[in-house]
């Protein structure tokens, strides 16, 4: 799954997945084929889990651990900026993670 943010501040969710930088096959029309440029992420990680009896409790780790964590001694904060986007992936015997993407402070 993926954030993509918008002009107007909101956000939409979006599914799909990772295809080659190559991919030259056909797309169902209604998929979105876009090429997302190199930037920096920030990753918060949950390791291998149960499925069945943690699924909602990691859930909840991560939200917390995201809207916890504190920029304030880096020299990044979140970009929301239009066209950015934030992925989620879901693979209980290996990881749950959100990758978000940050912009330096100062530019």
């Amino acid at each position: 799954m993926a954030h993509i943010f918008e002009k107007d501040g909101r956000r939409t969710q979006a599914y799909g997945v990772r295809l080659s930088v190559d991919w030259s096959e056909a797309v169902p029309e209604q998929m979105l084929l876009m090429n997302v440029p190199e930037a920096e992420y920030i990753v918060f990680e949950h390791g291998a889990f149960d499925y069945e009896q943690e699924s909602i409790s990691v859930g909840g780790k991560l939200e917390r651990a995201m809207k916890s964590f504190s920029f304030s001694d880096t020299d990044y904060k979140l970009d929301e900026a239009a066209g950015r986007i934030a992925f989620f992936y879901h693979d209980p015997e290996q990881f749950e993670k959100w990758i978000r993407p940050v912009i330096k402070k100062y530019m």
